[in-house]
């Protein structure tokens, strides 16, 4: 977790330096962007915590919790559209596009909503099987994956225009090292150096093994004892 952390001080870093600043993006709304992002994050695995909680001790359906967030997701839009209608930018790309644009746009917002409801059952199970580490490590082991993508067709890790090799390999590096302390965090992955195995719980299991073994000798022996 402290190399994670560090590594994630350096992705700050690192977008302070290589970010391009100027009247439209300064540095104050950048860090504002930042501080956001960090709101957003905390109450992602804020709510995931909570999940974890109600699965353990509440013995709460993971389905029917998934059921009650959709509902006050769903209320919360129904405020939002009536004062924003998103209907209002359907009807204008409906007017603007061909019909078969509209059709493929009507099919692709189904299988969003498809997507996303198997995306969040598939969260939930995580969290109840596992917990909210292993869940948000799922997430985030593809970051490498979606860095070189955009970099290569997409139009980030820019600067002048041109593509930033050394801003893509640093980022690219430490979401790497994170990645992989990810699949050490969750104990997908044991380092016997530096005591990491120790609370793991393979070493923990076999060290009640251990202890029961000779716990049952101790109990032997006071029985030979006893008896002499």
């Amino acid at each position: 977790m402290i190399i994670i952390g560090i590594c994630l001080i350096l992705v700050i870093i690192t977008e302070f330096i290589f970010q391009k600043f100027n009247i439209f993006l300064t540095y104050g709304l950048f860090a504002l962007v930042f501080v956001l992002t960090f709101v957003v994050q905390f109450c992602s695995a804020m709510v995931d915590s909570i999940e974890k909680y109600l699965f353990e001790y509440n013995h709460l359906n993971s389905f029917l919790c998934l059921l009650l967030e959709g509902l006050f997701g769903f209320i919360l839009s129904f405020i939002h559209g009536l004062f924003n209608n998103p209907l209002d930018d359907i009807k204008i790309f409906k007017q603007n596009n061909s019909t078969s644009d509209f059709s493929i746009l009507i099919l692709l917002l189904i299988l969003y909503l498809i997507l996303s409801g198997l995306k969040n059952s598939f969260r939930v199970t995580t969290t109840k099987i596992y917990s909210p580490m292993t869940t948000t490590f799922l997430d985030y082991i593809l970051n490498p994956f979606y860095m070189i993508y955009h970099f290569s067709f997409g139009d980030d890790f820019l600067s002048n225009g041109y593509r930033n090799y050394a801003y893509f390999s640093i980022n690219l590096i430490i979401s790497i090292i994170i990645s992989f302390f990810g699949f050490v965090f969750n104990e997908f992955i044991i380092l016997f150096c530096c005591k990491l195995e120790k609370d793991t719980h393979q070493q923990i299991v076999k060290r009640s093994m251990v202890e029961e073994e000779i716990l049952k000798l101790y109990e032997i022996d006071i029985e030979e004892d006893t008896q002499t």
